[in-house]
């Protein structure tokens, strides 16, 4: 999630969408009053974080008390930042995450309607396999079966760790029931293209710098073969607004 006033944009961070390659190269861009939460560990780890100006969007006395507790417990700097920074948006109702209700509430009514609003989405059956090896990641998949991990998806549970998901469809994020909120959607599929349009709407020039990361933690092939007609028909009833908006196929 990014909020700034400096450039009058607002970012929806959609998980699996590419979102912290986008944050990690707008982050670069943002002044000192500018709201941002993920992609810090990548752009800190790039050298593109502005460190001094994340310091100052977050000084509160969580966000200090937060430094202190990782510097004792000797975590790197980026995970001292990245901790910083999400304990300070959790007071304020806010997460990497966040959908465009909380956001709105944040900033009031004046500045979402002025900013350039806008987010990116995916075909679900390729995010739900991106998402599968995300949160597998520390495991042996091996032992975690693709059908297992979708029907207890459909349950709203973590497979992995047993926690409760938020609602795993992104629809609610950027949209009110039938009326999509935001300016813009772009692609997951199309990001590139799409993410230089966003650059043009709001007047930045990073010459289309777009890093790649999060991309390492899943196998090469396609998102079809992980699939059986059982699997593909959950996903197809779990994100049928998305799949009927984007017009979506398998």
């Amino acid at each position: 999630m990014i909020i700034s006033h400096k450039h009058k944009f607002i970012f929806l961070h959609t998980p699996k969408t590419g979102g912290s390659s986008i944050s990690a190269s707008l982050i670069q861009t943002l002044g000192k009053e500018d709201k941002f939460i993920g992609g810090i560990k990548e752009a800190y780890e790039m050298d593109k974080l502005p460190i001094l100006s994340y310091l100052w969007s977050i000084k509160s006395p969580i966000a200090t008390k937060t430094i202190v507790k990782s510097l004792i417990q000797k975590n790197s700097p980026e995970n001292i930042l990245s901790n910083a920074g999400k304990a300070y948006y959790n007071s304020k109702n806010l997460n990497p995450h966040s959908g465009w209700k909380d956001i709105k509430d944040h900033v009031g009514s004046n500045i979402w309607d002025d900013y350039y609003t806008f987010t990116f989405e995916r075909n679900p059956w390729d995010k739900l396999v991106s998402m599968y090896h995300w949160r597998g990641r520390n495991h042996d998949l091996k032992n975690y079966p693709f059908e297992l991990f979708v029907d207890v998806c459909a349950e709203g549970i973590n497979l992995f760790t047993g926690e409760v998901l938020p609602n795993l469809t992104d629809w609610d994020m950027y949209a009110d029931k039938n009326n999509v909120k935001v300016d813009y959607i772009g692609k997951f599929e199309n990001i590139l293209q799409d993410f230089e349009k966003i650059l043009d709407d709001c007047d930045l020039n990073l010459e289309g710098w777009l890093p790649h990361t999060k991309s390492n933690y899943r196998k090469k092939k396609s998102y079809k073969q992980y699939y059986n007609n059982h699997t593909r028909k959950v996903v197809e009833d779990l994100f049928h607004r998305e799949i009927n908006y984007f017009s979506y196929t398998f």
